[in-house]
């Protein structure tokens, strides 16, 4: 899936994505498939590390791309756009309803600078 994903190869990843999310569970919500980092200078690292967080808020569409994302919180604003630009590169396994992928609205990932190894 992830190689189908960096090769623009979408129609085959999306295959990949619905399949996975066959198989689990519905109540579980989608499930990241294929995720890339924030796309930072090793500064802007180094000053985001230890101050916080950026949540971004999303739907998951019924092929397991990001549609919509949007900022629902931010403790290092400077680098919001960075956050909005690496979710909506990345690809879930969608939620099944009556053996059908669906839409998942109100799905957040949160991109955390509290741990960010030192540079």
């Amino acid at each position: 899936m992830e190689f189908f994903s960096r090769a623009g190869r979408d129609d085959e990843a999306t295959a990949h994505c619905v399949a996975l999310g066959e198989y689990q569970n519905a109540s579980a919500g989608p499930t990241a498939l294929f995720a890339v980092p924030l796309d930072i200078q090793r500064e802007q690292l180094r000053q985001a590390r230890g101050r916080g967080e950026i949540t971004v808020g999303f739907t998951v569409d019924a092929q397991g791309f990001v549609i919509n994302p949007r900022i629902i919180g931010s403790t290092f604003v400077g680098l919001d756009q960075a956050a909005l630009a690496a979710i909506s590169q990345f690809r879930y396994a969608p939620r099944f309803v009556d053996g059908k992928p669906v839409a998942t609205t109100n799905v957040s990932h949160t991109f955390d600078f509290a741990m960010a190894r030192r540079m």
